[in-house]
């Protein structure tokens, strides 16, 4: 802190000064009182310290979206999973939901780990299946292999890549993970789809099927070997829990 002095000292000169009565201090004078001001503010200081903020944001963003939420939960997933069940010998008859005809192909039940989920609303499909989940059974449910992924969903498909050798043979995470097109058999239903968490394990069960409306048509896939266009499933589901 710099001090104002009081007692008029300065360069010396050979020049008198009459006597000065002495002032009493008034014994109240608070110290900030003899402390110079403190210098103004630079001049657009306060945009300097929001262009910082939004650069650290920014920071944050990218690294938040970089990590696999995989990566900070440690255990084993793989063994509380299994393939898909798929029967089709219980397929019920065809009926109409929402304006659209839905042609049942087989019962369709799945333990499995919540791998991504996105939901639609613009799409014309989105009227009938508003949620995509993308799932993992296997190693594909193990934070080992999915901590080397890097994972994304849009469009109506699921991706993922890797770097350097892949964590397990390609055909393997084909057959061990999928994206399927959510239909929920009622709001109850939908509701219970949006608050699964995703990176838990979900059971999922209903039917696989085919939809149409008019000449527009969309059908399931039927294995969990193909990949590509057409290669998601179509599921009709009637009950969803973790687990």
């Amino acid at each position: 802190m710099h001090f104002r002095r009081s007692d008029g000292a300065g360069p010396a000169s050979n020049m008198r000064l009459a006597p000065q009565p002495r002032r009493r201090r008034n014994p109240h004078t608070r110290m900030h009182d003899r402390i110079s001001a403190p210098p103004a503010p630079l001049p657009g200081g306060w945009k300097m310290w929001l262009a910082a903020a939004a650069v650290l944001a920014s920071v944050l963003w990218i690294w938040h979206g970089q990590r696999s939420p995989f990566s900070q939960r440690p255990g084993a997933y793989a063994n509380r999973t299994q393939e898909p069940l798929q029967d089709e010998r219980d397929a019920v008859p065809p009926f109409e939901f929402r304006g659209f005809r839905l042609v049942p192909v087989a019962r369709f039940e799945v333990r499995a780990r919540l791998l991504m989920r996105t939901a639609y609303h613009l799409d014309r499909e989105s009227a009938l299946a508003p949620l995509d989940f993308a799932l993992g059974w296997g190693r594909m449910a193990d934070d080992a292999v999915l901590s080397r992924l890097a994972l994304s969903q849009g469009g109506r498909f699921y991706f993922y890549s890797w770097d350097g050798a892949p964590p397990i043979p390609a055909d393997e995470m084909v057959g061990s993970s999928a994206n399927m097109h959510l239909i929920p058999a009622s709001a109850e239903v939908d509701d219970r789809l949006r608050a699964l968490p995703v990176g838990g394990l979900v059971h999922l069960e209903g039917a696989l099927v085919d939809a149409s409306k008019g000449s527009w048509s969309w059908r399931t896939s039927r294995t969990r070997t193909d990949s590509g266009p057409g290669a998601c499933e179509l599921f009709f589901v009637e009950r969803a829990s973790a687990y």
